[in-house]
């Protein structure tokens, strides 16, 4: 059996999942536990509001499993709350604006401008992670202050990086596109996954290669 070209696999793999995840968004409930930590740093001394007293968080992608099968990475919405190392039951949505109300508009644009680049760098995961904590739980964007407080013993890079993630909300919109599932849960910390929306450039190549591929298949048959 002839292998599929390299673009096509490619395509086909993110088509699949993009369907995958549009498809479970309306599924609830799910078993989900923290099996393992991504891209992110320690933050140092760091004040969430999940604790009386500040700590060394995990500000990053945490890799999550689902069903005891699927695996995936996820940022935490919910600093309120802990992650669970065992399975929980979770309730599933794709309704972003009902979860996170007036903050609805800052947290797709800091996807858009920014979440590529957490896949695999550390400091920009960790950046972003705080930063998404401060939209969701300050109304300020001020690091220093409120309910997500940073200190001089807060690492000065991870701070520095999430500020300027929060000073270009201020400013133009990223490119990227994402389907945003929310898994939530009321007795720990909520998550959010993506899936990057491929170009319509890239769509137009899968539907073409598609279609050539099901007229080869007609010519076999």
């Amino acid at each position: 059996m002839q292998s599929y070209p390299k673009f096509l696999s490619t395509l086909l793999s993110a088509f699949f999942l993009l369907a995958a995840l549009v498809g479970k968004a309306e599924a609830t409930p799910v078993l989900i536990k923290e099996v393992g930590l991504s891209s992110g740093l320690y933050t140092g001394s760091l004040t969430l509001p999940v604790s009386s007293s500040p700590q060394n968080y995990f500000a990053g992608l945490q890799q999550l499993q689902i069903d005891n099968s699927t695996t995936v990475l996820a940022f935490c919405i919910d600093p309120f709350q802990w992650s669970p190392t065992s399975n929980v039951s979770y309730n599933v949505s794709s309704n972003i604006g009902a979860y996170f109300g007036a903050d609805t508009g800052d947290v797709a644009k800091l996807y858009s401008l920014f979440y590529m680049s957490t896949l695999g760098n550390n400091l920009n995961a960790a950046g972003f992670q705080l930063a998404l904590w401060e939209l969701i739980a300050d109304s300020s964007k001020n690091l220093s202050a409120d309910l997500v407080k940073t200190s001089s013993a807060t690492d000065a890079s991870i701070k520095a990086k999430a500020q300027s993630m929060l000073n270009a909300l201020s400013g133009a919109g990223g490119t990227d596109q994402f389907v945003y599932t929310i898994y939530s849960s009321t007795t720990n910390q909520d998550y959010l996954v993506v899936q990057r929306v491929p170009e319509p450039a890239a769509l137009a190549l899968f539907a073409i290669a598609l279609i050539g591929l099901m007229a080869v298949s007609r010519r076999r048959g």
